[in-house]
């Protein structure tokens, strides 16, 4: 049959609200399937009725409904499936609430001009239920909106307003238990103990669901939300927060004491796995993320505490070794060429191998340096020894060796060890001089005295030493047959003396004087020279009274000059850097004065902290008196011993004290641990001590007995390997000031105190 039905579109004409009736035709068979007036559109009827016109009867209660196109289609009858016993529906009979009171009076007519508009459907509570009727009394069924109520609610098929949890079309949907409004989004359902959601047509949701850009799992039988913990769903783990959110990132688990890493789905990670351009590896059974060394088919690998797996040289420490992870972080072994060196690690350990290692299958010996494990090639300076290795293959060298390809003219030669050999050597049944300190193979006329033994000898082009008559430059001369000893004699002429060989030729130029141990210069007129003396680019010191030639280090007071220099063994003034018994010392090119704020380690490496606090100290020399009651560091023009030393310290780059805690707790007690703290290391403590190098920190005054005036403190200025020579930059009481005082008078002054030596690095 075919039925007519009347929807209702409420609008604005001008200051009213009209509805207009939109008739709609409905084929309905004779069968008891339920057709809905919805379903089937035609041209609407023009038809309006005034919007202000209310209704009431003594047992009717009516409301006006706009009823809009958007409500879901009324084919959503309940179906005759049984839903399951947790997901059962409450059956409450609703209560009338505020919104759902039928008047009790009329409204007060508005006065307004008359619009004709459609007849709306009304709300009518009645015998306990609420009805949604048309026009022609009819009830309403489905899902329907209340517009002025801004709900949505549901009427059965006896057109009854619906409430609770329904299951309706194969969906659960849940409707206020007083009003009926169609509830959406996250809804606690109390009875059943559970979180579930309901999107926005109402329809409980179930499995994975965005929402909100949050991922959730809803179990798909119930619906309930899956929270707190984690939950193993189609063979993959996830982790729920407290409020159903699946996480994802690195997540601690804290009662299995592991973090694991769930990716952008939620689902828990396994093995190598590149995270932020970072690898890590979990574990394949548990999902634990690996930290520290791990053996992973076959391969040792190395993750920090974070889990990020390690390249290149690592230390492992509770090992003490120091290995190499390649690119994919696989621990390396035996010889490894890497970024440039050549490297060789134990086969068995991976430990990184220092030192003389003999490389069978090689037929070499070679040498990885200790401090960074690179195959060294060249000349190398080892515990004591020169040693030279190949520049290509790192082979250790023996016997004679050319060093020009090695940037040194020189003839040289190493014993069956690899040392380098000085001083005079006999070799295959002939005797040899090498330099004692340059090892350079002699030839020619050659003074033995500081090889031990008083005599001038000869050496050929080829280094052996020569014997009986030889003719040298077209002179004859003599040399003893069996220690080719030559003779030659002094003589003072005029108040000068001159040198003459055995044949009476005149002696120019440097000469060693064997019998009085000494090296003199006599210039082109053949007499013996004193002082300073500017020799063939070079200045040399001699005696000014022997005329002996000095080396070392001297001070040039007794000879006019303020300064300290250093003269080499040839007696030449040296510049720059110098090795002087052990110690680098820089010397001013051009003058040659010792430059005692320029610091220098062992290695030859300058130190910029050590030399700024030498230039703190140069800095306020003459401006400012000791005091231990004022500032103690100069701020007030008053300083003492540990406050001037501690501040030098800070301002060179030390970490960092204030100005106040300086004064307040930097002292010779303090100031071990500070400077054990910023690099400095305790190198030595005793009654005395003598191995001092510049740059070294003193403090005097056994820990735990000296502050105040039973300690004192200041740094080595200058130190090469004679404790007379040794001098101590401090601020102190007996120059009321700063001072650069020989240390052994200070030290006896100060009743010789116990004493501690830190030095940097």
């Amino acid at each position: 049959m075919r039925e007519q039905k009347l929807h209702y579109k409420m609008y604005k004409a001008g200051k009213t609200w009209v509805f207009a009736g939109i008739t709609t035709l409905t084929l309905m068979t004779i069968s008891g399937v339920n057709v809905h007036a919805d379903e089937v559109t035609s041209t609407p009827n023009q038809e309006t009725s005034t919007l202000n016109q209310n209704d009431s009867t003594v047992n009717q209660e009516a409301v006006t409904l706009n009823q809009t196109k958007d409500a879901p289609s009324n084919n959503a009858t309940q179906t005759s499936v049984t839903p399951k016993a947790e997901e059962t529906p409450a059956k409450t009979q609703p209560t009338k609430t505020a919104d759902q009171l039928a008047p009790t009076a009329a409204d007060s007519q508005v006065q307004t001009t008359p619009v004709q508009e459609q007849p709306k459907p009304t709300q009518v509570y009645e015998k306990g239920y609420w009805y949604l009727r048309d026009s022609q009394g009819k009830n309403l069924t489905g899902f329907q909106d209340i517009a002025d109520q801004n709900k949505r609610v549901y009427y059965n098929d006896q057109g009854q307003m619906q409430y609770g949890q329904q299951y309706i079309a194969k969906h659960w949907y849940l409707f206020d238990k007083s009003s009926g409004a169609m509830k959406t989004g996250f809804q606690w359902i109390a009875d059943q103990k559970k979180t579930v959601y309901y999107n926005e047509d109402g329809q409980m949701q179930y499995g994975f669901q965005m929402i909100n850009d949050k991922r959730y799992f809803f179990n798909r039988s119930s619906g309930a939300r899956t929270q707190d913990g984690q939950r193993n769903i189609d063979g993959k783990w996830y982790l729920f927060d407290n409020n159903g959110v699946i996480q994802t990132g690195f997540q601690a688990i804290k009662d299995q004491n592991k973090t694991v890493y769930y990716n952008a789905l939620g689902e828990m990670q396994y093995g190598f796995q590149t995270i932020n351009n970072n690898q890590y590896f979990f574990n394949r059974s548990s999902g634990a993320k690996s930290v520290g060394q791990q053996y992973i088919d076959g391969k040792w690998y190395l993750f920090d505490n974070t889990g990020v797996m390690q390249k290149g040289f690592q230390y492992i420490k509770d090992q003490n070794k120091t290995v190499y992870y390649n690119e994919k972080g696989q621990m390396q072994y035996g010889q490894q060429y890497i970024n440039g060196y050549w490297y060789l690690f134990d086969k068995a350990t991976g430990k990184v191998k220092t030192g003389f290692q003999r490389i069978a299958e090689q037929n070499k010996t070679v040498y990885y340096n200790p401090s960074n494990g690179h195959m060294m090639y060249g000349q190398q300076y080892i515990d004591g020894h020169w040693y030279l290795f190949d520049k290509s293959s790192g082979a250790m060298q023996t016997g004679f060796k050319d060093l020009t390809p090695y940037g040194q003219s020189k003839t040289v030669y190493y014993n069956q060890d690899g040392h380098m050999l000085y001083g005079q050597q006999n070799i295959n049944g002939k005797w040899y001089l090498f330099n004692k300190n340059t090892g350079a193979m002699q030839t020619g006329f050659q003074n033995l005295t500081p090889y031990g033994q008083n005599k001038v000898v000869y050496y050929n082009e080829n280094g052996q030493m020569q014997y009986g008559f030889q003719v040298i430059n077209g002179k004859q001369m003599y040399f003893d047959k069996v220690s080719g000893a030559q003779a030659f004699g002094q003589k003072n002429i005029n108040g000068k003396w001159y040198l003459f060989n055995n044949e009476g030729v005149m002696q120019t130029g440097f000469q060693w004087i064997s019998n009085q141990n000494k090296q003199v210069y006599y210039n082109e007129k053949g007499q013996m020279q004193y002082g300073q003396q500017y020799i063939n680019g070079y200045w040399y010191l001699f005696d000014k009274s022997s005329g002996a030639m000095k080396n070392g280090v001297q001070n040039l007071a007794a000879y006019g000059q303020n300064k300290i220099v250093y003269y080499n063994a040839q007696g030449q003034m040296q510049y720059g850097l110098v090795d002087v018994n052990g110690r680098k010392l820089y010397f001013t090119p051009g003058s040659g004065a010792f430059d005692r704020q320029k610091v220098y380690d062992q290695n030859g490496n300058y130190s910029e902290l050590l030399s700024k606090v030498v230039k703190w100290y140069d800095a306020h020399m003459g401006k400012v008196t000791y005091s231990m009651a004022g500032s103690r560091f100069g701020a007030d023009g008053t300083a003492d011993c540990s406050g001037s030393l501690a501040k030098a310290l800070v301002l060179a780059g030390t970490s960092y004290v204030s100005d106040r805690d300086i004064t307040r707790y930097l002292d010779t007690e303090t100031l071990h641990d500070y400077l054990l703290k910023n690099g400095f290391k305790l190198v030595g403590h005793a009654d005395k001590m003598n191995d001092f190098r510049p740059g070294d920190i003193v403090i005097w005054g056994k820990k735990g007995h000296s502050k105040n005036s039973f300690g004192h403190t200041g740094i080595i200025s200058f130190a090469d390997g004679v404790l007379n020579d040794t001098m101590l930059l401090s601020t102190n009481y007996a120059s009321n000031g700063i001072s650069n005082d020989n240390y052994m008078k200070v030290w006896n002054k100060h009743n010789q105190m116990y004493t501690y030596i830190y030095r940097l690095g």
